[in-house]
């Protein structure tokens, strides 16, 4: 048991990293100009957008990935995990790509209707009658306080693709804590199934304390 699940819990934890990484990247970024740009063709598109992206399974926006950059494209391989680090990092560019889809989705969702309200606050227009650009206002006053309810969301997901993004990690054949639940299941592994319900579960209380410490560093009111 311990011999797989220090094999599988690396690499899970860099597929997660880096899934994290693409969903904070293109959901954020997709939410603020939605919000900034609100009620025009850049809203209605990022809007469009993530609804398709939410409503896609995973397992379809994989195979659509695989489809388009290993069969039609040929610049990446459509599953595995490769020999040498550079492999490793090509073969893992379509999951964490699929992963990340999948969750920028809702985190435009999220940070769209964060910002959208930020953006009507008191402070929000006290900073344009100072003079400020818009670029500040959003990124420095309203941006920083939508953080908040983003911190919680990122933690979360991190803790959960912790436990092995079971659909992604198989359609890919990578080998994760995921695939490797699944094999154990499939087999009765009894210990491999518990040390990947502990792995699950301990990164997801550790997120969960991570986040209520980054708590008091984004909004020091917090602490009181």
């Amino acid at each position: 048991m311990v011999a797989v699940l220090g094999d599988c819990v690396p690499r899970t934890f860099l597929l997660a990293l880096a899934a994290v990484f693409l969903q904070v990247l293109f959901g954020v970024s997709a939410g603020v100009v939605a919000a900034s740009r609100r009620n025009t063709s850049l809203d209605r598109l990022a809007v469009g957008v993530s609804l398709l992206g939410i409503s896609a399974p995973t397992f379809l926006i994989g195979i659509l990935l695989q489809f388009l950059f290993a069969r039609v494209l040929r610049v990446l391989p459509s599953d595995g995990f490769g020999l040498t680090m550079r492999e490793h990092v090509v073969c893992g560019v379509l999951p964490a790509l699929t992963l990340g889809i999948f969750g920028a989705a809702y985190y435009t969702r999220l940070m769209r209707d964060e910002m959208i309200g930020l953006l009507h606050q008191d402070y929000v227009r006290t900073a344009r009658a100072k003079g400020l650009r818009e670029v500040s206002v959003v990124l420095r006053h309203a941006l920083r306080n939508a953080l908040v309810p983003l911190v919680t969301v990122i933690g979360l997901d991190l803790g959960a693709l912790m436990g092995g993004a079971i659909v992604t990690e198989t359609l890919f054949r990578w080998p994760g804590l995921g695939r490797a639940s699944v094999q154990a299941v499939l087999d009765r592994d009894g210990p491999v199934i518990v040390g990947a319900v502990l792995v699950t579960s301990s990164a997801i209380v550790l997120m969960s304390v991570l986040v209520d410490f980054l708590y008091v560093v984004l909004d020091p009111r917090v602490r009181r």
